[in-house]
């Protein structure tokens, strides 16, 4: 309905031009009203989503501008030293993935990741917010250290779900999606079993997609 109305409100608007530069003008403003904006925030998982992969998951879910805010190495800590210029932006929609610093960094015991967790999620209280789990690591150079990661993470993972019912947050159910895959196969991941490699993203993406559907 707002994609047919924003239409409707372009071809009324345009009516009442007299000139090609107000004609611009209200194209511009409209098209602003018809396209939502999707900020990604969190760490390197989301922000090694390159322009491609952006370009590809505004076709498919349509009438959507990405903006990508993620920062690399990001703990929650960092993330919510500059939460406050962000969720200024009052997106539409808010994709959030961070976790995976909080222990190879920081170390953070689940309750704390928890308790940043929802100060984040709550700073975008005017947008609809997507929580990404942190998928499951498979390094298979460190099988120990892999098993160890996946532990912390599935606590936080446990955590963050229950808080996502609780709070009515959307979340994107990562351990469903690749748990399977990534013990069976290796090529989800890039060589240090952390980062995703580009069929990693595929199944994000392809999951991101369908929750808009």
């Amino acid at each position: 309905m707002l994609f047919y109305s924003g239409f409707e409100l372009i071809n009324s608007s345009l009516a009442l031009c007299t000139n090609v530069n107000t004609a611009l003008a209200v194209i511009f403003i409209c098209y602003t009203y018809i396209m939502k904006k999707l900020i990604f925030f969190g760490d390197s998982l989301l922000a090694r989503i390159n322009p491609d992969m952006i370009k590809k998951i505004e076709e498919s879910i349509g009438s959507i501008i990405i903006d990508n805010h993620a920062v690399g190495g990001s703990t929650t800590n960092d993330a919510l030293e500059i939460i406050e210029s962000v969720s200024k932006l009052k997106a539409d929609y808010v994709v959030i993935s961070l976790g995976t610093n909080d222990i190879l960094k920081d170390n953070l015991s689940c309750p704390e990741y928890l308790e940043n967790m929802i100060k984040i999620i709550s700073e975008f209280s005017e947008s609809k917010v997507f929580v990404w789990l942190t998928p499951p690591a498979n390094d298979i150079n460190d099988p120990e250290g892999t098993k160890e990661f996946n532990e912390k993470i599935g606590q936080y993972f446990d955590g963050l779900k229950n808080i996502c019912k609780d709070y009515n947050f959307n979340f994107i159910d990562t351990f469903s999606v690749y748990k399977d895959a990534v013990m069976l196969d290796n090529k989800y991941h890039e060589e240090d079993g952390i980062h995703l490699s580009v069929d990693g993203y595929k199944l994000f993406t392809g999951s991101l997609v369908k929750t808009f559907k």
